[in-house]
């Protein structure tokens, strides 16, 4: 394999894409072995809880469902945050775009006589309006005044989380629910479940946020517009010299990106709630960070990212009930993970050295 990659015929962006999905093989390798550490340390039959941690998902069919209800939400805010991040704009308001796009979506579906089918959509174009909305604000303020998103886009989801718990506890709170919930969503607001089990039914939106991902690829990799995007994330100057409106693109992608949200927000509501009863946000907008990280920005990777950090998390859930391992071990996995392949220099010496040593072949075959 090494004589493969050092015989002159790979490009060096070839070794270089190549080492990116080693270096987050190598990741995942490492934050398992933190976690199995974390067993034999904290539980009592550490080769059993291993073989769960490892088996469990899979273990069941509830466990498999519980698996497919917790990744089905990490697909849309991971596209939304890809399409964000190429653009080179840190926005992390992703959160608070999916909390009020849900809150908007029930405003929604709580309306009765609307025909089925007909509903989810509005409800899908409301919660994405929503979302548009709180992403797009970041990013006019940096295109306007010039303010560092990454700070406008963090304190914003502040002001997202204290709106939305005071529309879910006071204006659309059901007086007779006896806690603070919105009223139930219409029968015709629902989407279809796909499979059933006693614990959680998987529902269609798995089937939307894939196609999401389908459409958030072909828009980043085959559009002009995708082009414009990810070579205003390069180089800002070279694409405002090329004629790019930069400060436009930033604000597309950024109410594209916020509609991803807020219609995450919608399909998870409609999909697995039967009326909203959040009064946190429920944080799939910092997994939609987390995956896209993993991910490297590449739509193609999210589906294998999301369902990596769904199967731990369905692993944790399953050993928290039959073992004494703690759920916060997966938090410890997840920033592993994510330290690894952010951390630009890990294995770089090797990427380097292969590299240099097939630039060199290169040469002698040229040379020959």
């Amino acid at each position: 394999m090494i004589k493969k990659w050092t015989d002159g015929t790979l490009s060096t962006y070839q070794i270089e894409q190549r080492f990116t999905l080693i270096r987050i093989f190598c990741a995942v390798l490492i934050s398992l072995a933190v976690a199995f550490l974390i067993i034999c340390v904290t539980g009592t039959t550490p080769l059993e809880d291993i073989f769960v941690f490892l088996t469990a998902p899979l273990s069941s069919w509830s466990c498999f469902c519980t698996l497919l209800v917790k990744f089905s939400p990490l697909l849309c805010t991971s596209c939304a945050v890809c399409l964000m991040f190429s653009s080179g704009e840190i926005n992390l308001s992703g959160e608070g775009a999916f909390f009020i796009g849900a809150i908007a979506a029930t405003a929604v579906g709580v309306i009765p006589g609307i025909p089925w089918g007909i509903h989810f959509l509005l409800m899908a174009l409301a919660g994405a309006a929503a979302g548009a909305a709180v992403c797009f604000i970041p990013a006019a303020m940096h295109v306007r005044f010039g303010v560092f998103t990454v700070i406008s886009s963090l304190m914003l989801n502040y002001v997202a989380q204290y709106l939305g718990n005071w529309l879910v506890t006071v204006p659309m709170r059901d007086p007779v629910s006896g806690f603070e919930a919105s009223k139930q969503l219409e029968p015709t607001a629902r989407l279809t479940q796909l499979l059933h089990s006693p614990s959680a039914n998987p529902h269609t939106g798995i089937l939307l946020g894939l196609m999401l991902v389908a459409a958030t690829f072909f828009l980043l990799y085959k559009t002009t517009f995708g082009y414009e995007v990810r070579t205003v994330g390069d180089n800002r100057k070279f694409a405002q010299f090329s004629g790019i409106h930069v400060g436009r693109t930033i604000l597309l992608t950024g109410l594209i990106g916020g509609a991803m949200c807020g219609f995450g927000g919608a399909v998870e509501i409609s999909g697995y709630y039967k009326r909203l009863q959040w009064t946190s946000m429920p944080g799939f907008g910092w997994d939609g960070v987390m995956i896209a990280i993993l991910a490297r920005q590449n739509p193609r990777w999210i589906p294998l990212a999301a369902l990596f950090l769904a199967y731990v998390r369905t692993s944790a859930d399953v050993l928290n009930l039959t073992a004494s391992i703690p759920t916060e071990s997966v938090n410890i996995v997840q920033s592993i993970v994510i330290l690894l392949v952010a951390a630009e220099g890990f294995l770089r010496g090797c990427e380097k050295h292969l590299i240099v040593k097939n630039s060199q072949a290169a040469l002698k075959r040229k040379e020959g």
